[in-house]
């Protein structure tokens, strides 16, 4: 069987806090949609019936469609009790959503929410954005980036982990025919991004990293070029 070795340990970074930068652009982004953003509320969703129709029916079928059916969360939820649990906190919702809306938008009201949002986004960001997706302005390469990198034949890769102290052996090799490579990189950014982010949540459980490795992969293999032997497969070890 076929063989392409590139080996090198690779490691998220770690993030004690969101970048400045990043922390103002998401303040900016917020002052300027507000406004926008309220007027598209109310023009949307008038109704009960809109609400159901825009927004919790959208949402139920993307939980559906993220959930595998085996899954089991930390509480103990099965993934039907998961879509149950959001389909009733959904019916809550729709009662009185123009008016929690209404009420979100005052002045006063929806400072005190941003600074919330700022926060939350923030954990979020040190916890699975930045690690994943790396710090771009601050070169700071993320784990999915680096994955991505390795597959394609980034030789920038190799400089950045030298720079890291990081052994490397041999280089990374393209492994996808060129017509396929975008798609290729988008597919390959959203399963890494997924799948770390549940590792993550799941406190690195065994079970889920294997799982994670499983669904990579599988995506991996599917993507592999004409260029190398047909029986030819990788093996990318999170």
């Amino acid at each position: 069987m076929a063989q392409i070795r590139f080996k090198a340990h690779l490691v998220a970074p770690y993030f004690k806090e969101i970048p400045q930068e990043i922390k103002e652009n998401w303040l900016n982004q917020c002052q300027k949609s507000a406004p926008k953003t309220y007027q598209g509320i109310k023009k949307a969703i008038k109704t009960r019936r809109d609400f159901r129709k825009k927004m919790a029916l959208p949402t139920e079928k993307t939980i559906v469609s993220f959930t595998p059916p085996e899954f089991i969360s930390r509480a103990g939820l099965t993934c039907a009790e998961i879509i149950q649990k959001a389909h009733k906190g959904l019916v809550r919702a729709e009662k009185g959503y123009r008016q929690a809306m209404k009420k979100a938008f005052k002045a006063g009201c929806y400072e005190e929410k941003v600074e919330f949002g700022l926060k939350r986004y923030s954990h979020q960001w040190c916890r699975f954005i930045g690690p994943l997706k790396g710090y771009k302005n601050g070169h700071i390469l993320g784990l999915s980036t680096m994955v991505i990198m390795a597959l394609t034949g980034s030789k920038g890769l190799v400089d950045y982990l030298k720079e890291q102290k990081v052994k490397v052996e041999d280089e990374p090799v393209n492994i996808v025919i060129p017509e396929k490579l975008q798609q290729f990189r988008r597919c390959l950014d959203g399963r890494l991004m997924h799948w770390g982010s549940e590792i993550i949540t799941q406190d690195y459980d065994a079970q889920t990293i294997n799982k994670a490795n499983e669904k990579i992969n599988q995506l991996v293999n599917e993507y592999i070029g004409k260029a190398l032997s047909s029986s030819a497969r990788t093996e990318c070890l999170i």
